[in-house]
């Protein structure tokens, strides 16, 4: 986590609020970034975003995430190679796989499995739910 991250967290906490959920998105298509940048910066999250593997994981080193959302066919690492990777990295990051197939079911580690044309409402939803237990 960044001194800045730290001290808007210890801001927000002081005014009895919870401090906005952190989230990465990891896609190659810059079109499907930018909309759910978008879409979850609109929603009060905040938002980070990776092009590939070795992006995350530099970002994932010297910030925190709540959350990662990560296209299961990247061009330089599987999501679900990136998804092991974070969670040792990040413990109690929350993982939803975009691009999902019946294999990665088994992994849990994941949070969700959703097609990139996700609906942004469910987006939204599944987002809010990474302090859930699932």
């Amino acid at each position: 986590m960044t001194a800045l991250q730290t001290m808007r967290d210890l801001t927000t906490r002081a005014r009895g609020q919870t401090p906005p959920i952190s989230v990465i998105i990891v896609d190659s298509s810059s079109l499907l970034v930018d909309s759910f940048q978008h879409i979850m910066k609109c929603a009060g999250f905040n938002v980070e975003t990776a092009k590939n593997g070795e992006e995350a994981i530099c970002k994932a080193e010297i910030m925190h995430f709540d959350l990662a959302i990560v296209e299961y066919y990247l061009s330089d690492i599987s999501g679900r190679d990136l998804t092991n990777m974070l969670k040792e990295r990040t413990p109690g990051i929350s993982v939803m796989l975009l691009n999902g197939s019946i294999e990665t079911k088994g992994n849990n580690f994941v949070k969700d499995i959703s097609f990139k044309a996700v609906d942004p409402e469910k987006l939204i939803k599944i987002s809010r739910s990474v302090n859930d237990n699932w």
